[in-house]
């Protein structure tokens, strides 16, 4: 059958067009697996060949857990205004919360009085204090990963 594309076949009915277009070499710029295009890559070191699909576009590549899912397991209000927590991953440190309280604002005024900073309790997973405020604990979570401030619990 090869080469008998276009023509009628022996049997003297025309070759449908499925067959006939199986039997030919693929278009420039396509494999029998998808669209292959040529990215020049800058002109650093020239062509390359890139597989792209349609399915490409859905696809979203795992990185680094930017956002992790803790919640916030235990804390301690120690002097100085430094709050350590304990999170749900088994990682703790030690925030120092001077540079919120340096903030004006109704919600953070109470807050500089260490009697009522040491009344903090966790609700949800979350630091909170008596007067409604509360600190993200993912945000919390990132701050100290980023800052070199969290540890891995001894335990683990």
């Amino acid at each position: 059958m090869r080469g008998t594309a276009g023509r009628e076949h022996s049997s003297g009915f025309p070759m449908p067009k499925s067959l006939r277009a199986s039997c030919r070499a693929p278009p420039n710029g396509w494999s029998r697996n998808g669209l292959w295009r040529i990215a020049m890559n800058w002109k650093k070191i020239g062509a390359a060949l890139v597989h792209t699909n349609r399915w490409s576009g859905l696809q979203v590549p795992m990185g680094k857990a930017e956002f992790p899912m803790v919640d916030v397991l235990r804390l301690r209000a120690l002097d100085g205004h430094r709050l350590w927590v304990r999170f749900t991953d088994g990682s703790e440190g030690v925030r120092d919360f001077a540079d919120i309280l340096a903030k004006t604002g109704p919600m953070v005024e109470p807050l500089r009085s260490p009697e009522f900073f040491a009344r903090v309790f966790v609700e949800s997973g979350v630091p909170t204090w008596p007067n409604g405020y509360d600190i993200d604990p993912i945000n919390l979570y990132m701050e100290l990963r980023d800052s070199g401030a969290l540890t891995r619990d001894a335990a683990e």
